[in-house]
């Protein structure tokens, strides 16, 4: 299989799943934060504050949080109670999946030809 197909698969599917989670946060992340802020006051503070340092910057928040997979569909969700621009969100999305994919083919390319490397004095 060629690089330019592996980034382009994993880049489609990464997106994807970006959008589904980002239309999830858009349907019903405001009402899961409204109940969040029910709770007693410093629960309520610190959603608000969350939400706040996540609108201020959402743009290093989003393209970081590709490369730990626990915080991503969070971010995802998190974009779109923010209500980020769909256009703005899908653009984000779109390089930061971009750089992961490459970065983690890259390395993956790269550890096979020094694993193959590395056997080749054993008679592998």
């Amino acid at each position: 299989m060629s690089v330019v197909t592996i980034v382009v698969v994993t880049v489609t599917a990464s997106v994807t799943a970006d959008l589904a989670w980002y239309g999830i946060g858009r349907w019903c992340g405001v009402r899961a934060a409204a109940l969040l802020e029910k709770f007693p006051r410093h629960a309520a503070a610190r959603v608000k504050g969350a939400r706040r340092r996540f609108v201020a910057h959402q743009l290093g928040f989003l393209f970081a949080s590709r490369f730990l997979p626990e915080l991503n569909p969070v971010a995802a969700g998190l974009a779109g109670a923010a209500r980020i621009q769909p256009a703005r969100y899908i653009v984000i999305v779109t390089v930061s999946a971009l750089v992961w994919a490459t970065t983690w083919t890259g390395v993956g390319f790269a550890l096979a030809s020094a694993a193959t490397g590395l056997s080749m004095p054993f008679g592998r």
